[in-house]
C-alpha cells in the first residue's frame, strides 16, 4: 500500500490479517505512532514504514520479532527510538532508520545481527563509540552511519568480505584510518569526510584489483604526502581529499592515470601542483566534470584544461595565478567558475559574452581592469568585487538578471548612474555596489524590489538626492547600508515596513529623521 495517500493512523483491524509477511505502508501521510501489534505478526519478514510522518517512540518489541528480515522506518524526522538489545535469534538483513530521531549508543549485541547486509543509520542522533563487536558482522555489504555524533576510532569491518559501501562521514571519529579499509577488494565507496581523523595515509595494496569508485577523506586532520598508489586505482571516479594537512607536490601526469576520474578535490591543503603535461597526455586525460584545486600552489592555468570539454565546475581560487584570463576558458561551458583571490590583471579579450551555461561566476579579489564582462543569461551568482574594473553598468543589464540572486561589484571603479533596469531581477537577494563612484540618485524601484532583496549595500559612492520610493509591507531587507554618500531629505515613512532589518547604516549623509 505504498503511495496510496493514506492519511489516518494504522487501524488495529489490521491484526486480523495474521498471515501477513510483507507490509509496505511507505510514502503515505499516517502522522501517527507505530503500533506494537506489528510484533504479533508471526510470519512478518518485511516492514516498510518509511516517509510516513511517524511520531512518538518506535516500539522496542518489534526488534524482537525473529522472522523480521527488512525493517525500514527512514525519513520520519519526528520518530524517536533507540537500540537496547538485539536478540540472538534475529533474522534482520536490512535495518534502515536514516533521517529519524533515533538516538543513543549501539549496543554490543549488534553482533547478534549475523545476517545483516544493509545497515543505514544516517542523519540520526546516535553517539558514543562503535562497539568492537561490529567486526563479527561478516555479511555486511552496505554501511551508512553518516551525520551522527559517533566518536572514537573506526572499528574493524574486515570480516565483511562483501562490503561495498561504507559511509562514516560527518561524525567525530578520531585516530588513524585503518589500513585494512584500502585492502578490501569488494569496496567501491569509502566516505570518511568531516571527522577528526589524523595521521598519514599509507600506500594502498592490491591497487590493480581494486574496484574503488569513490574515496572521500575531506575535512579531517590527515597529513604527510598523498600516496602515489592512489593514482594507480584506475576505477576511481570521485577523489576528494580537501581540507586536510597534506603536503608535497602533485604531478598532473599522475592524475592522468585515473582514466575514469570525474571529480577531483584537493583544495585547502599545503600542496603544490606541477602542471607539466605533454601534449599527448592532454588528449588522453580523464574527462573531469568537477575540479577543485583551491589554495593549492599554482601560478598558471593548467594547459590540460583546454581539452576538458566536460568540465562544469572549476575552482582555482586562492592560488596566486598571475597574468590574464585566457579566452579559451570561457569556451568550456562551465556552470560554476571560481577564480577569486588570485593575481589576475586582465581578460584576454575581446570577450563578447559569457557562456550561456554559466550559473556561478566568482572573480573577486584580483586586479582585473577595464570594462566589466557581459553577463550570461542564466547567471545567478556574480561576484566581481575587489578589483579594478572601470566602466559604467550597461543600461540594459536587467535583461541578463532574470535568474540573478547575488550581484556584487563592490570595491571597484564603476561610475555613472545605477540603471533602473537592475530592478528587473525578480529573484535578486543580494545587491552590493558599495565603494565605487556611482552618482545620480538611487532608483526608486530598488525600494520596491525589497520584497525579495535581503541585502542592499550602496555605501561609499557619490549618490545624491533623497531616498525616494516606498518600502512595501512585505519588505524582506535585513541589511540596508547607504553610508558615505551625499543623500539628503528624510527617511521614508515606509522604512518600518522592513521588520526583518538587522543592519541599518545611513551615516555620513545629510539625512533627517522623522519624529514618529
Amino acid at each position: 500500500m505504498s503511495s496510496c495517500n493514506l492519511s489516518s493512523p494504522i487501524d488495529a483491524s489490521l491484526t486480523k490479517l495474521q498471515s501477513l509477511s510483507v507490509i509496505h505502508l511507505d510514502l503515505n501521510n499516517l502522522s501517527a505512532t507505530v503500533p506494537e501489534f506489528f510484533a504479533n505478526f508471526t510470519n512478518l519478514t518485511t516492514l516498510n514504514l518509511s516517509s510516513c510522518g511517524l511520531v512518538g517512540t518506535f516500539p522496542q518489541i518489534i526488534f524482537q520479532r525473529p522472522t523480521l528480515q527488512v525493517l525500514d522506518v527512514s525519513n520520519n524526522k519526528d520518530l524517536r527510538g533507540s537500540f537496547s538489545e538485539f536478540p540472538h535469534e534475529t533474522s534482520l538483513q536490512n535495518l534502515i532508520v536514516s533521517d529519524t530521531n533515533f538516538s543513543g549508543v549501539l549496543p554490543d549485541s549488534v553482533s547478534n545481527l549475523r545476517q545483516i547486509s544493509r545497515l543505514q543509520l544516517s542523519g540520526c542522533q546516535f553517539n558514543g563509540c562503535l562497539p568492537n563487536s561490529m567486526s563479527k558482522l561478516a555479511e555486511l555489504v552496505y554501511v551508512d552511519l553518516s551525520n551522527n555524533s559517533f566518536t572514537g576510532p573506526i572499528p574493524t569491518f574486515n570480516m565483511s568480505k562483501s562490503l561495498s559501501h561504507i559511509d562514516l562521514s560527518h561524525n567525530q571519529y578520531n585516530g588513524e584510518i585503518p589500513l585494512y579499509l584500502f585492502s578490501l577488494s569488494s569496496l567501491q565507496t569509502i566516505q570518511l569526510s568531516n571527522n577528526q581523523l589524523d595521521g598519514q595515509l599509507l600506500e594502498f595494496s592490491d591497487v590493480f584489483s581494486s574496484v574503488l569508485d569513490t574515496l572521500d577523506l575531506s575535512s579531517n586532520n590527515l597529513e604527510g604526502t598523498i600516496p602515489t598508489s592512489i593514482f594507480q586505482v584506475r576505477s576511481i571516479t570521485i577523489l576528494q581529499l580537501s581540507s586536510n594537512k597534506f603536503n608535497g607536490t602533485i604531478h598532473l601526469d599522475l592524475i592522468g592515470r585515473l582514466e575514469n576520474l570525474t571529480t577531483l578535490n584537493l583544495s585547502h591543503n599545503n600542496l603544490s601542483i606541477n602542471t607539466t603535461v605533454s601534449y599527448a597526455q592532454r588528449s588522453s586525460f580523464p574527462r573531469i566534470r568537477i575540479l577543485k584545486l583551491s589554495s593549492c600552489m599554482l601560478r598558471e592555468f593548467p594547459g590540460f584544461l583546454k581539452n576538458q570539454t566536460n568540465l562544469i565546475y572549476l575552482d582555482l581560487s586562492n592560488k596566486q595565478i598571475q597574468g590574464i584570463i585566457p579566452n579559451w576558458i570561457w569556451e568550456l561551458g562551465f556552470v560554476h567558475l571560481n577564480l577569486s583571490h588570485n593575481m589576475l590583471i586582465d581578460l584576454e579579450g575581446p570577450l563578447q559574452s559569457l557562456h550561456e551555461n554559466l550559473v556561478m561566476l566568482d572573480l573577486h579579489s584580483n586586479q582585473l581592469q577595464g570594462p566589466i564582462p557581459i553577463l550570461g543569461p542564466y547567471v545567478s551568482y556574480f561576484d566581481y568585487s575587489n578589483n579594478n574594473f572601470s566602466s559604467v553598468i550597461p543600461p540594459d543589464i536587467g535583461s541578463n538578471l532574470l535568474y540573478m540572486m547575488f550581484f556584487s561589484l563592490s570595491r571597484n571603479n564603476i561610475y555613472g548612474r545605477i540603471p533602473e533596469s537592475i530592478c528587473d531581477a525578480p529573484n535578486l537577494q543580494v545587491l552590493d555596489l558599495s565603494q565605487n563612484n556611482f552618482n545620480g540618485t538611487i532608483p526608486q524601484c530598488l525600494m520596491g524590489i525589497s520584497e525579495t532583496l535581503g541585502v542592499l549595500n550602496l555605501q561609499g559612492n557619490n549618490l545624491g538626492g533623497s531616498i525616494s520610493g516606498t518600502f512595501p509591507k512585505t519588505c524582506s531587507l535585513k541589511t540596508l547600508n547607504l553610508n558615505g554618500n551625499q543623500l539628503q531629505g528624510k527617511i521614508p515613512k515606509s522604512l518600518p515596513n522592513c521588520m526583518a532589518l538587522e543592519v541599518l547604516d545611513l551615516g555620513k549623509n545629510q539625512i533627517a529623521f522623522h519624529a514618529y
